[in-house]
């Protein structure tokens, strides 16, 4: 299968590096059209890939399966419409870029084969989230293509029926670890501050929401019950609870994420 990626940024190499860790890697042959020479250097180094300046050139001498655009929303329309035309009828069209919608992806490229996908950052540690919103012509088997290369990067991968839903996606694991990012600053810096070294305070706050999380995952109770579980009454973790709730940390995750939300509309317009 011939990949071209479109943008090697940081997430553009998060899902490049899933792909080449997939089982599919053998077979694939791969060319990333990056701009910046520096990057364009440094893709070079690093990955047995393709590297070009044109997305154009790219596509002119090669007839990728599937073309992957990785670029800033912003970005999308002076990136895609050179070569609009250029796409085989049996490409599929994969965009990364935030806000927009599948009728515009199809529109601009010209690909009726196009689908849209909200990934987060933890896709560059092999451990993504993702949302997936495919274009109604898709068969089972293209659609397998495309979450097979996806899922390497990113291990959760949830196929949605809408962009709004791809927005509230958006909202939740995209927008999700720097919410958690802020709940481990948070854990840390209240740590360090009675005492504890930085050092200490980080590996102990990353190991307890890794391990968290890892329990939850494989755990067959409930969240409700995980946290119940772990709260001795009248004990330490009950207290530090009572200060939590106290401040209605669920409200104010609530009007976080519909902000978020909000906003994710807000770009799609």
């Amino acid at each position: 299968m011939n990949i071209l990626l479109i943008g090697g940024g940081f997430m553009g190499e998060a899902l490049l590096a899933g792909i080449l860790n997939s089982e599919e890697a053998s077979d694939l042959d791969i060319t990333v059209a990056e701009l910046d020479k520096e990057r364009q250097d440094y893709l070079r180094d690093k990955y047995p890939i393709i590297v070009t300046k044109s997305a154009h050139n790219a596509l002119r001498d090669n007839s990728p399966d599937l073309i992957i655009l990785s670029v800033k929303p912003q970005q999308f329309s002076e990136t895609v419409e050179p070569f609009r035309g250029q796409i085989n009828n049996s490409t599929l069209v994969v965009s990364v870029a935030a806000g927009i919608p599948l009728t515009t992806i199809i529109e601009k490229t010209g690909q009726p084969l196009s689908v849209r996908i909200m990934p987060n950052l933890p896709a560059a540690a092999m451990e993504g989230a993702a949302a997936i919103y495919f274009a109604p012509e898709f068969t089972s088997q293209q659609k397998n293509t495309v979450i097979n290369l996806i899922k390497a990067s990113c291990p959760t991968l949830v196929e949605v029926g809408s962009d709004d839903e791809v927005d509230l996606c958006t909202a939740i694991n995209g927008s999700g670890p720097a919410y958690i990012f802020q709940i481990i600053e948070a854990m840390i810096s209240a740590a360090t501050t009675r005492g504890m070294t930085d050092t200490d305070a980080k590996a102990l706050v990353l190991q307890t929401v890794l391990g968290a999380a890892k329990y939850a995952q494989t755990s067959h109770s409930s969240i409700q019950d995980l946290r119940t579980a772990v709260t001795s009454p009248g004990g330490t973790t009950a207290a530090g609870l009572a200060i939590l709730q106290s401040a209605d940390v669920n409200m104010t995750f609530d009007s976080a994420i519909a902000a978020a939300y909000a906003r994710a509309i807000e770009l799609r317009a």
